[in-house]
């Protein structure tokens, strides 16, 4: 039992350096990514209800635009659930406003708008944030499992 505790650790550890590696990966090829001219479809901030019994509301700031990629039209989505920058993401991001879109030549549907102010929705930043708890979970993990044998 001990050891597997260990083990458990072990495998957080290295899954988490796995998912930071990756991430990175990702993170360098979007630096490759070319860019194009968009157009912002349509922007607003809406109310968002969280279910369940300590659920509430929150406020979203989502905007939607268009691009063409390899002459193919494509959409793409980037919110913000800070409040504080909704006012000015509206400014920013009026509809039939001109972006700047970066989109994957490898999957020209895959696209980003670079604005710290806002998040697309990409699981990359997840990732690595993510690889970044599991590292010293796992190391924790794996040293109680090595430390509770000679407690005892």
């Amino acid at each position: 039992m001990i050891m597997m505790i260990s083990a458990i650790g072990v495998v957080l550890a290295v899954f988490g350096v796995g998912l930071r590696l990756r991430a990175k990966k990702d993170r360098a090829a979007r630096a490759a990514w070319l860019t194009t001219r968009g157009a912002v479809v349509s922007s607003r901030v809406t109310v968002e209800e969280v279910p369940g019994e300590n659920g509430g509301s929150f406020d979203r700031f989502g905007a939607n635009y268009s691009y063409a990629a390899a002459g193919t039209p494509h959409r793409g989505y980037i919110y913000s659930d800070k409040a504080k920058h909704h006012k000015t993401l509206l400014a920013k991001y009026p509809a039939g406003g001109a972006v700047d879109v970066f989109y994957d030549p490898a999957k020209p549907g895959h696209s980003e708008i670079r604005d710290p102010l806002v998040l697309a929705g990409g699981w990359i930043d997840g990732l690595y944030r993510f690889g970044f708890v599991l590292i010293p979970l796992g190391a924790i993990v794996a040293l109680v499992g090595l430390v509770l044998p000679l407690v005892q």
